[in-house]
């Protein structure tokens, strides 16, 4: 027994709330966003961090009325309450008290295991898997106090309605006879889905480097031409200036040679202009005929592996950027949002 709770119960609890909390994951972005996604980081149709929260309130649950620890805070919140209330205002009963205690408990605990499950698959696989920045009172965008709420309203009835419900039709209905090997097998494929979804995201992140890397060679052209086409006309530009000056300074002792070096440095400053400009448009040329290839080499690669990350919006890298629409990668995030862009329009 581990926290009040046999082996069997520990497994069996795990598949039946990381299915449930798939479930809600897939109900709630439904009504939220009108679509229908299948959420969650597995393929499969399971939320394992909601399985680790339900199993962590039931062993804090367990343990506290093993020790009677909620009952006794109960009690004595009881008694300091009443006193404070004023006559005939009326006085909390236990269950008040025992109800407002799980919630914060179940809301602290919770939103501990949202945050380091958010920490882990931010650290591991360099992506925020969901974000709450937008959210006042986030951390990291990791957490945030509307969701705490919310997750300590869920443990509430979770604890009191939903899981005494399926502790009676799971665990003292199915033997463990019967129980064990069904179980074996969808453990089985739940270690088979993690494995693959951790290579997918592996392979993610790496086609999400190379089309950065693509991106980054083909903007190599155009940002020399435009230094190029800048630098002349700077230059340009404070050629004709100084020729201004030095013809105002020469106006009063010598109007007509002001006047001729002003025009001379004004020709000399478009001279100069008009040979950048052949300079960047001979560099211009150069690099595009020197380019053409590569860059349609790399137009194609990158269109390839578009397709590769997009075109399985069921399953692999296509799924997990439709599951998790607000997902931010440590690295790459521009081109995901582009990659997220593309799918959209795609649909």
């Amino acid at each position: 027994m581990i926290c009040g709770m046999s082996y069997y119960q520990i497994c069996l609890y795990f598949l039946i709330y990381s299915f449930l909390g798939w479930v809600l994951e897939v109900v709630f972005h439904a009504v939220a966003l009108g679509k229908i996604i299948n959420r969650g980081f597995l393929n499969g149709p399971v939320c394992p961090v909601y399985a680790f929260g339900a199993l962590g309130i039931f062993a804090m649950v367990n343990t506290m009325e093993a020790h009677g620890l909620l009952s006794a805070v109960s009690q004595d919140g009881i008694r300091a309450a009443s006193l404070k209330l004023a006559e005939g205002r009326g006085q909390f009963s236990q269950e008040a008290l025992e109800l407002l205690l799980l919630f914060l408990t179940g809301m602290l605990l919770t939103t501990l295991v949202e945050l380091v499950a958010g920490w882990l698959l931010y650290t591991f696989f360099h992506a925020r898997w969901w974000d709450y920045s937008s959210f006042p009172f986030n951390f990291h965008g990791f957490i945030c106090l509307k969701f705490s709420i919310l997750w300590g309203i869920a443990v509430v009835f979770v604890v009191r309605i939903l899981h005494p419900i399926i502790q009676r039709g799971s665990s003292e209905m199915i033997q463990p006879r019967w129980g064990w090997p069904v179980m074996g097998v969808l453990y089985l494929i739940y270690l088979i889905d993690f494995i693959v979804t951790t290579a997918t995201v592996h392979g993610l992140n790496k086609r999400l480097e190379e089309l950065d890397k693509i991106r980054a060679v083909m903007r190599v052209p155009s940002d020399a031409i435009s230094e190029t086409i800048g630098k002349s006309s700077i230059v340009t530009v404070q050629k004709i200036e100084e020729g201004q000056v030095q013809a105002a300074l020469m106006k009063s002792e010598i109007k007509s040679a002001a006047q001729n070096k002003r025009t001379e440095m004004i020709d000399s400053a478009l001279e100069t202009r008009d040979a950048l400009k052949k300079t960047a448009a001979g560099k211009k040329e150069a690099v595009l005929s020197a380019g053409v290839k590569g860059g349609k080499a790399l137009a194609a690669r990158a269109g390839e592996l578009r397709r590769e990350i997009l075109e399985h919006s069921h399953f692999g890298y296509g799924r997990l950027i439709k599951a998790f629409p607000g997902m931010k990668h440590r690295d790459y995030d521009d081109v995901l949002n582009e990659l997220r862009t593309e799918g959209g329009e795609a649909q």
